[in-house]
C-alpha cells in the first residue's frame, strides 16, 4: 500500500466523497480546490475553499436545515429576533460561509428563472450545504483539540501559500478581495473555512490513513465486475441540414394547430430544397450555410465527433452510423423536424486494459473505504452536538441569495 501525505483529504471531507491522492505522499498540504476534481460533481469547490466554522461571537442562532432529518440535538430560541447565524455547539455558521461554496449552482438556477421558481431551487441548495456545513463544523471542532504544531504549520503555510497565489492571480489584495465581495463572501472568512477544510483533512487522514488499504486482486475484482465503465462507445461525426419545425413558427404569438401545421410544411419544404441542391452537385457545407437552422449552420452544419447516444435526434445519429463514411443521407423525419446528414467519420468503441485504469480503480476503491469510516466516526460526534435555532435561518438565506443571485430586471 501507498504511503499517505500530511494533508490530502480536504475535498472529501467538504464534499463528503472522494478519496484524494490515492495515499501518495506529497510535502505540501493540498487544498480543497486542487483535489476537488477527483471527488466532487460540483463545480463551486473548483476555486475557493468551503470550510465550515465562523468563530464569531454569538448572534441569532438560526435552524439547522438540513436535506434529510437531522441526527443532532436541537434547541430553538424562538425569542431571537435576526437569524444570520446557525450555532453548532460553540461555533457559528454564517450566510456567507453557506451561499459562497454554492454560488455558481445559485447563478445557474437564476439563469431564464421565474422568482418562485429560483426561491425553490435555492432553498433545496441551502439546505444540502447547511447539512454539510454541519457536518464539516463537527469534524474542525474535533480536529482542534487533536492538531499537533507540526500540523498547525503546515496548515497556516499552505493558508499563505494559497493567499498568495489568489492575490498573485487578481492582480492585488485589493482586487482579490473585490472579487471576494462579489461572490458573497470576504478574506477573513475565505483563509477560515481554507484553514477549517485543511485542519479537517489532517485529523482524518491521521485516523484513517493507515486503515485504508487496497490490493491488486481487489482493483482486478472491480474491473471485471465493472467492464461497462472501461468502454468507450462507438462515436460519429456529422455534417447536418436541420429543419427544425419551431423555426418556422411565429414569434409574436402563441402558435395555434394551423400555424404548428404550416410550419410543417414549411420545414419539409426546406429540407426537400436542400436535398435537391445536394443530388445536384452543391457543396454540403455551402448548401448547409444557406439553407439549414440548425445550430451548427454557420459552421457549414459540421458537429464535433460525439458518442453514441450524444445526439438529441436519436434517426438522425441513427442515419449517420448506419451510412458509410462520405454518404448523405435521404430526408431524415423526427418528432422535432426534418434533416439531411452526412456522415464524416466514424469511430469505433474500445476497451481500456487493467493497466491502464487500475490507478482511477484504486482511488475509488480508498474513497468508498474513506467515505465509510468519515461517516461512521460523524455519527460518533453526532449524539454529542447541539444546534441552537432560530426559525429563519433557511428564509434569510434564500432571502440573500435572491438579493446577490437573482437578476433585477
Amino acid at each position: 500500500m501507498r504511503g499517505f501525505g500530511l494533508i490530502s483529504i480536504a475535498a472529501f471531507v467538504v464534499a463528503g466523497c472522494g478519496w484524494p491522492n490515492s495515499g501518495r505522499k506529497s510535502d505540501v498540504i493540498r487544498p480543497q480546490e486542487e483535489v476537488a476534481s477527483a471527488a466532487s460533481p460540483r463545480e463551486s469547490t473548483a476555486h475557493e475553499p468551503v470550510g465550515e466554522v465562523a468563530a464569531q461571537p454569538p448572534a441569532a442562532q438560526p435552524p439547522a436545515a438540513a436535506a434529510r432529518p437531522s441526527p443532532y440535538r436541537q434547541v430553538g430560541q424562538p425569542d431571537v429576533v435576526a437569524a444570520t447565524m446557525l450555532q453548532v455547539d460553540d461555533k457559528f455558521i454564517t450566510l456567507k460561509q453557506v451561499l459562497h461554496p454554492i454560488r455558481r449552482e445559485l447563478r445557474a438556477a437564476a439563469a431564464g428563472s421565474s422568482l418562485a421558481s429560483f426561491r425553490q431551487n435555492a432553498l433545496a441548495l441551502v439546505r444540502n450545504e447547511i447539512r454539510r456545513k454541519i457536518e464539516q463544523t463537527v469534524l474542525v471542532a474535533e480536529a482542534e483539540k487533536e492538531l499537533t504544531d507540526e500540523e498547525e504549520r503546515a496548515v497556516q503555510g499552505e493558508v499563505d501559500r494559497r493567499l498568495r497565489q489568489r492575490i498573485a492571480e487578481a492582480g492585488s489584495k485589493t482586487r482579490f478581495a473585490e472579487q471576494l465581495a462579489s461572490e458573497g463572501t470576504d478574506l477573513s472568512t475565505w483563509k477560515q473555512d481554507l484553514r477549517g477544510v485543511l485542519v479537517v483533512s489532517a485529523c482524518l487522514q491521521r485516523r484513517f490513513g493507515e486503515r485504508i488499504k487496497v490490493s491488486r486482486r481487489m482493483m482486478w475484482e472491480y474491473y471485471n465486475s465493472h467492464r461497462d465503465e472501461f468502454r468507450s462507445k462507438q462515436s460519429v461525426q456529422m455534417q447536418i441540414i436541420a429543419a427544425p419545425f419551431n423555426k418556422f413558427l411565429p414569434a409574436d404569438r402563441a402558435a395555434s394547430q394551423a400555424d404548428q401545421q404550416a410550419a410543417r410544411a414549411k420545414a419539409r419544404a426546406q429540407a426537400e430544397e436542400a436535398l435537391a441542391a445536394l443530388k445536384k452537385g452543391e457543396d454540403f457545407a455551402q448548401a448547409a450555410k444557406r439553407l439549414s437552422k440548425g445550430p451548427m449552420a454557420s459552421s457549414g452544419g459540421v458537429w464535433p465527433m460525439m458518442e453514441r447516444g450524444s445526439f438529441r435526434a436519436v434517426e438522425v445519429e441513427q442515419a449517420a452510423f448506419d451510412q458509410k463514411v462520405g454518404q448523405v443521407s435521404g430526408l431524415i423525419e423526427t418528432p422535432a423536424g426534418f434533416y439531411v446528414v452526412k456522415t464524416l467519420a466514424r469511430k469505433a468503441g474500445s476497451e481500456r486494459s487493467f493497466e491502464t485504469v487500475q490507478a482511477g480503480i484504486e482511488d475509488k476503491l480508498r474513497r468508498q473505504q474513506y467515505d465509510k469510516l468519515k461517516n461512521e466516526y460523524l455519527r460518533t460526534l453526532e449524539a454529542q452536538t447541539t444546534i441552537r435555532t432560530a426559525g429563519r435561518f433557511e428564509e434569510v438565506a434564500v432571502d440573500a441569495a435572491v438579493r446577490t443571485f437573482f437578476p433585477r430586471p
